[in-house]
């Protein structure tokens, strides 16, 4: 046992023997870092945080402390216990005892075994392929490795020790021509070493956004059909995740309140929040509680299937908890659709092709509204794709939106995570 797991353990024993409920939870994550910056590597870094968070359970209340130094849990811990008074109101007796779990794969050797020479490598392959085709594109990114070790410990019995490691890589280039800035880019982000590990495809998509951009076309304001890349997809659908949060349901704040078991959405639409993909993002066995993680489905076919509650919530919903932590979900996947994305493009007589969004997460999405800017988009005419649109913003209630003719593709986002998505009557204004 090293001193991070003898100093929580001993945190653990020193709550039990003043006889009340606690957990703590520690975090410790170490970062290998490379940057570019005008499409040169200007800098690459190692860091190390740590950071650990002690909860008490007394007299219906929980105190809550954070600190850095795992030397001063014992203070913490007074600490938490003074603040049990005037903490937030516990809606549980006590942490669970241990519960049997799904085995997921966090740790990859392969991941691991990853050095500055290989961030640098990715990121020099990507400004190699963008400069060959166009030397006059700015170019911005970072590629790094990060190891993550996580213990949760809970007065229940739950002592788990989590060794999770993932790489990123990023990309973004700039076309500037007098007053006119195009930005694009891509991102992907995964545990194993895999074929996702690609950056002259992740590239190769950000030249594709680029010729596509070849001309700037005018288009006027109205109802318009709308394609969504699978990238905002996700970002998309986000007033479905406030709608399920089990803390907004019991507030009342949530339009899907005691709406369990009816149709919300288009019946192609499948959402399913599955922390058990290894090596994903979002792979979890138990949440911050000790609660073992659970595949669920969200909407099945467009019916709204259950609500997400961690320990807490639940308890004020006299419920079971679902083992996702601040009841969100920890990998909603939407299942693929049928037909192409260059069937969907096919298929459009008159719309818009939305690659990217500005400040979509502005409006008051927890009743579905939405109004945003498109960053990157371009106008579909008879079938093709016609040129770049600007200066144009897009709005609606994404319930509303959904819930009738969506069309999703089979062709989906690099691990499967979302579809092309096609919607009717999106309201589009210009300048």
């Amino acid at each position: 046992m090293d001193n991070s797991e003898e100093a929580v353990s001993k945190g653990i024993e020193r709550i039990r023997e003043a006889r009340l409920h606690g957990k703590i939870i520690y975090r410790k994550k170490n970062t290998m870092s490379v940057k570019l910056e005008t499409g040169r590597v200007k800098s690459a870094s190692r860091n190390e945080n740590i950071q650990y968070a002690v909860s008490i359970l007394s007299n219906g209340r929980i105190g809550q402390t954070r600190g850095n130094r795992i030397q001063e849990i014992p203070a913490m811990i007074e600490k938490a216990v003074a603040l049990t008074r005037v903490g937030q109101d516990a809606y549980f007796r006590a942490w669970p005892e241990p519960q049997e779990s799904t085995p997921v794969r966090f740790y990859s050797q392969s991941t691991g075994n990853m050095d500055m020479s290989d961030l640098k490598g990715a990121l020099n392959t990507c400004v190699d392929i963008i400069r060959g085709f166009d030397s006059n594109l700015h170019i911005e990114g970072e590629a790094y490795v990060t190891h993550r070790d996580t213990i949760c410990a809970t007065t229940g019995g739950v002592f788990s020790i989590e060794r999770k490691n993932d790489w990123t890589i990023w990309v973004i280039a700039q076309r500037t021509h007098h007053d006119d800035i195009l930005m694009t880019g891509d991102m992907r982000k995964w545990g194993d070493r895999n074929e996702y590990f690609d950056p002259e495809q992740m590239v190769n998509s950000i030249i594709t956004d680029i010729e596509l951009a070849h001309t700037t076309v005018s288009i006027t304001s109205g109802r318009w059909d709308v394609l969504l890349h699978p990238n905002i997809v996700g970002a998309f659908i986000q007033p479905l995740v406030i709608g399920i949060n089990g803390l907004n349901v019991e507030k009342g704040s949530s339009p899907l309140k005691g709406r369990i078991g009816e149709r919300i959405l288009a019946d192609t639409i499948t959402i399913t929040d599955n922390p058990h993909i290894d090596f994903s993002p979002g792979a979890r066995m138990i949440d911050t509680d000790g609660v073992p993680t659970r595949k669920h489905a969200l909407f099945k076919k467009g019916v709204l299937q259950k609500y997400l509650y961690d320990l807490n919530t639940a308890g004020l919903a006299g419920t079971e908890p679902t083992g996702n932590v601040a009841c969100c979900p920890y990998y909603p996947v939407m299942e693929a659709g049928e037909h192409s994305f260059k069937d969907l493009v096919n298929n459009i007589d008159r719309g818009i092709y939305i690659k990217q969004l500005l400040g979509f997460g502005q409006s008051n999405l927890i009743n579905g509204d939405y109004c945003s800017n498109i960053g990157l988009g371009y106008l579909i005419e008879r079938g093709e794709i016609k040129g770049r649109v600007k200066n144009t913003m897009i709005s609606g209630n994404i319930y509303e939106q959904l819930k009738n003719a969506v069309i999703l593709s089979k062709d989906t986002d690099y691990a499967g995570y979302m579809p092309y998505l096609l919607f009717e009557n999106g309201i589009v204004a210009t300048s």
